[in-house]
């Protein structure tokens, strides 16, 4: 069934409007989140310090320290969850040396994804953001990859 001519001009105005509102609205939220970020960038570099910092001392290490024990019975070989514990905590104590160097560079990035908000938009520092977290989350990425047996499974 075709349209008519004024059913495509008023299909197609409304598309136009629809993504002139949506880049507008975009605008919009990348100056709000981008001033409030260049405002408070300390206390938002303070906030993902601490939380980093909860994370890995807490969460991580205690549940390695409580599956290098007895958890439910599932471990038959001690020593050898012994060893791989103590490597794992090593691996985690990483981060947070990592963290302490990265630490002053933090600020920037704050302060440039503020910026990058306020000229471009709340997508860009949003996309940024995604594309940083999968990379500090690299190392899970290549481990499930080495796990798969090629020609077994099928990606």
């Amino acid at each position: 069934m075709s349209q008519s001519c004024v059913e495509y001009k008023e299909n197609a105005a409304l598309r136009r409007h629809s993504m002139w509102s949506s880049l507008a609205v975009d605008h919009l939220l990348g100056i709000l989140i981008g001033s409030a970020l260049l405002l408070h960038a300390e206390s938002v570099c303070l906030w993902i310090l601490t939380f980093a910092s909860v994370i890995t001392n807490e969460l991580l290490r205690s549940g390695c320290v409580w599956l290098m024990g007895v958890p439910a019975g599932f471990k038959s070989n001690t020593e050898l969850a012994g060893v791989l514990g103590v490597i794992s905590i090593y691996a985690i104590q990483i981060w947070p040396t990592l963290w302490i160097l990265i630490d002053f560079l933090f600020i920037y990035f704050i302060k440039g994804l503020g910026l990058l908000g306020i000229l471009f938009g709340a997508t860009i520092p949003a996309a940024l953001i995604t594309d940083m977290v999968s990379l500090a989350t690299l190392q899970l990425f290549t481990g499930q990859s080495q796990s798969c047996i090629p020609g077994k499974y099928k990606l």
